[in-house]
């Protein structure tokens, strides 16, 4: 079984209060729960839940993939919406800055099926988009995913 996460990294932290994510998305949520990073960032969150982390200066929600397949804007702010599915192989990302649109790609089996923007400067890096996915979702949160320590505080939200 592949790696397979989707949802959105916010470069702002929202004063890491889960009311404030909830109002700039139009979201209800009608339990909220303290779990761990490792927890949040499970395989594939089901439909009706979404898992966040905020970092010191970023945030990070894991969403079910349907609902990633939409791009997210907020002003005054980068966010990269994302769905990375390494057992099929199909990967796409949707990068705004301040609400303005800047670059989409959708890649099945490596076949680019969609893009549109212009390319990113990482993509002289990283010519997949699987990896341009993990480079941006660390240009956006400011860290690496990775060294994300397992056990930080997440917070588990029911819609």
């Amino acid at each position: 079984m592949g790696f397979n996460i989707s949802g959105i990294a916010i470069d702002k932290n929202f004063d890491k209060d889960v009311q404030k994510i909830a109002d700039a998305f139009g979201w209800n949520f009608s339990h909220v729960k303290e779990v761990t990073f490792e927890r949040a960032s499970k395989n594939w969150t089901p439909e009706g839940e979404v898992n966040i982390y905020f970092s010191d200066r970023a945030t990070l929600i894991f969403l079910n993939y349907a609902n990633c397949l939409e791009p997210y804007a907020i002003s005054d702010a980068k966010v990269l919406t994302f769905a990375y599915s390494a057992t099929s192989m199909a990967f796409f990302m949707s990068f705004w800055d301040n609400q303005q649109h800047r670059r989409t790609i959708m890649e099945i089996e490596r076949d680019i099926s969609q893009q549109n923007g212009e390319k990113l400067p990482l993509e002289k890096d990283e010519p997949t988009t699987d990896s341009l996915i993990f480079d941006m979702i660390n240009e956006v949160m400011g860290q690496t995913f990775f060294s994300i320590d397992l056990g930080e505080k997440a917070y588990h939200c029911q819609t």
